[in-house]
């Protein structure tokens, strides 16, 4: 995994055991909960965006594209 997913797992963590602790508020978990959800999702679609990159440069050259 790249190197912003880690501390991105680690934020929302330290929010959720924080939450539950009673201090922080339903909204600051809530917020981490999203902030977390928003950086997956970019993770996930830039992972998909080089497979497909990958997979047209395949496609066009006949050689495979590694990382």
């Amino acid at each position: 995994m790249h190197s912003f997913v880690p501390p991105a797992a680690q934020a929302l963590d330290t929010v959720t055991y924080t939450y539950r602790a009673g201090a922080a508020t339903l909204m600051e978990f809530l917020d981490a909960q999203r902030s977390y959800n928003e950086t997956m999702q970019s993770y996930y679609e830039a992972q998909a965006a080089y497979r497909r990159a990958a997979n047209q440069i395949n496609a066009v050259t006949g050689k495979e594209v590694t990382r």
